[in-house]
């Protein structure tokens, strides 16, 4: 699930191997994207909303233009299931990770294959440094890679790891975090020791600078501060820990929970810092100090996630109780629950604008406007009536369309024919002389028309904001 960048629209992947678009203000129905044949497990927005790469278990990644509700390209080339996926800062390159041990590199505007990176296991994590210049991909294995992520030419291959679940640059690409497990065999045991441990590493060379230990039990989350000086790890072993992202050294320890802490994520300025656990709470801590803030009581059942919007104002929380709940990010005071799921809430995220609130659950996925705390209903293309309806070019100067005397500088209007009389004053629109119009066609999937010109240029229009 993710919302595009400009918070109008709101993408949904589906075991079904379809993604879904929905207008994130009205919650209307936008488009299915049908052509994977295998559940979709992963997709992306680029940076200016445009288009939506989803990976799939069919071994793809397609590429589908958000504007205009159709598919653009298909990237095959992999063998096995591709399970991530992700476009650089700017969009022009595209990276999938797949179990068949490969990480492609595309281009993200035309799909052009420009580099397969082979590992030496499956892939379970990729990442591009926020410039674009670099590329870090994991291996289930224990090897970390960074290459350079115009070519795909090698750096530097980090090795330390025994398993490795994710890596991440920090904002400023100077560092590189990843998270794993470490193993160590006894001569007279058959059974390693296992570590839980947070690995630093150089984001330009990839040296390794330290390692953060600790935890206890399996690490589920670690996450940058936005200026990329700290770093917060969240554990099965009931805590967090803060550290210094330069050196690796630690800064607190952050023992209030008293089950596993399933997600920890810092505000936009870096200020607060947020956890969720399966003690049914959420806590806020300050960000820089790791003290405690305070407890966001309210969840009968384990909280999954919790997020900040992007005015650092709100926290939103997920939980298995079916709910979600909005507290003031500050005060840690309750604002809202949020109800409307039948079962546990997996995933909460906010539009980059603040104004909508989507959450995910096995099956559903919900859309909250945040200033009435109410839901959005999202409508299928199944349930709306038959729109847009037939629409047609109208000549303005013949004398049963208007006024053949008037002056009016255009040429033509485009006119909602159903059933409607000029007389009952429909909505027109106009069009300059320069354009002329000749030609039309209605998208079926979408409120979109395409208007050709005498002049070659095709106008895409959506009707749904003239006719409603």
């Amino acid at each position: 699930m993710a919302f595009s960048s400009h918070s109008l629209q709101l993408a949904g992947a589906s075991s079904d191997g379809t993604v879904q678009l929905w207008d994130s203000r009205m919650g209307t129905h936008i488009a299915t994207f049908k052509g994977h044949s295998g559940a979709v497990a992963s997709l992306a927005f680029s940076a200016d909303g445009s288009r939506i790469a989803s990976a799939s278990n069919d071994h793809t990644v397609r590429l589908w233009d958000s504007r205009v509700g159709a598919h653009m390209t298909a990237f095959a080339g992999h063998s096995k299931m591709v399970k991530s996926m992700v476009f650089s800062t700017d969009g022009s390159k595209l990276a999938s990770a797949s179990s068949d041990k490969t990480v492609r590199l595309w281009d993200g505007k035309t799909g052009a294959h420009i580099a397969t990176l082979e590992h030496s296991d499956w892939v379970k994590s990729v990442s591009f440094s926020v410039d674009g210049e670099r590329l870090a991909s994991a291996c289930l294995s224990g090897a970390i890679s960074l290459w350079n992520a115009k070519s795909g030419a090698h750096i530097a291959t980090l090795e330390g790891h025994s398993m490795v679940f994710s890596v991440q640059f920090s904002a400023d690409g100077t560092r590189l975090v990843s998270v794993g497990e470490d193993y160590t065999y006894d001569e007279s045991d058959d059974d390693p020791t296992v570590d839980q441990t947070v690995w630093l590493w150089d984001g330009k060379t990839g040296a390794h600078i330290a390692t953060l230990e600790g935890h206890s039990k399996t690490i589920d989350s670690a996450e940058f501060s936005v200026d990329g000086s700290r770093l917060a790890s969240a554990s099965r072993d009931n805590t967090l820990r803060l550290w210094d992202a330069k050196t690796g050294a630690h800064i607190a320890t952050l023992a209030r929970h008293s089950k596993s802490v399933n997600s920890v994520l810092f505000s936009a300025d870096g200020s607060a810092l947020a956890s969720a656990s399966d003690d049914e709470t959420v806590r806020l801590w300050d960000g820089r100090t790791g003290t405690h803030i305070a407890t966001l009581v309210g969840h009968s059942e384990s909280v999954n996630s919790v997020v900040f919007s992007a005015d650092g104002l709100t926290l939103a929380s997920a939980s298995d109780d079916e709910t979600v709940r909005l507290w003031d990010a500050s005060t840690g005071a309750h604002i809202a629950t949020l109800e409307g799921h039948s079962e546990p809430v997996y995933s909460v995220v906010f539009a980059a604008d603040g104004s909508a609130l989507a959450s995910i659950s096995e099956t559903t996925v919900q859309l909250w406007d945040t200033k009435t705390f109410t839901r959005i209903p999202i409508t299928t293309r199944e349930s709306l009536p038959p729109f847009p309806p037939s629409f047609s070019l109208f000549d303005l100067h013949k004398p049963d369309i208007l006024d053949p005397t008037d002056s009016t500088p255009c040429l033509r209007a485009l006119i909602c024919k159903s059933d409607a009389d000029v007389s009952d004053n429909p909505p027109f629109l106009f069009f300059p002389p320069d354009f002329h119009p000749n030609a039309l066609a209605e998208n079926p999937c979408t409120s979109l028309l395409a208007i050709g010109c005498d002049d070659g240029q095709v106008l895409f229009l959506d009707v749904s904001m003239l006719f409603h």
